[in-house]
């Protein structure tokens, strides 16, 4: 049994090594001004969070003087931000965030929760009886799966929260 302890606590290191693995650093938001948007925004993956408490999130298709336009994937208002192309005022909006999904994670999640379910099943199989390690098979891979996968999906997601700032007044004298 020493051995079946000792391979339970190598594998709950394993699954909190994947869980912190892609957790960012605590850092400031990024501060730009409206007109610095266009070129950082289009083509990301943005939510946001209005005023009347409605949270958005979208594909953003362009930046114009009055309103971001969005592609709506996800909204918590139906009715009165529907999913499809919609026209963000600019003054609704004084922050929003960059949502992005990428890494290596999901799958060596998934493939360490598979081998860990593996693993188990073995040791039932060795130490108890082979329809224990059978039934720990076929359980403990897919849960174990899923479970790797779903954390390494938490560890690849990465938000950059932007704070816009208001532009500033044209003075009098300027041209």
């Amino acid at each position: 049994m020493r051995a079946a302890g000792r391979f339970a606590a190598v594998n709950l290191a394993a699954v909190s090594l994947c869980a912190t693995a892609g957790a960012a650093a605590d850092r400031a938001p990024a501060v730009l001004r409206w007109s610095e948007l266009g070129s950082f925004l289009v083509d990301k993956r943005i939510a946001v969070v209005l005023p009347e408490g409605a949270r958005i999130e979208g594909d953003v298709l362009a930046v114009r003087p009055d309103a971001l336009i969005l592609d709506i994937r996800k909204t918590s208002d139906r009715r009165s931000y529907p999913k499809g192309q919609f026209a963000l005022k600019r003054a609704g909006l004084s922050s929003l965030r960059i949502v992005r999904v990428a890494g290596p994670w999901r799958m060596v999640g998934g493939i360490a929760g598979a081998v860990c379910g593996m693993g188990l099943a073995f040791l039932g199989a060795y130490y108890e009886s082979a329809a224990l390690g059978w039934a720990g098979f076929l359980a403990g891979v897919p849960v174990g799966s899923l479970a790797g996968y779903y954390l390494g999906k938490a560890a690849d997601r990465e938000v950059t929260e932007i704070r816009i700032l208001a532009e500033p007044e044209a003075e009098e004298g300027q041209r």
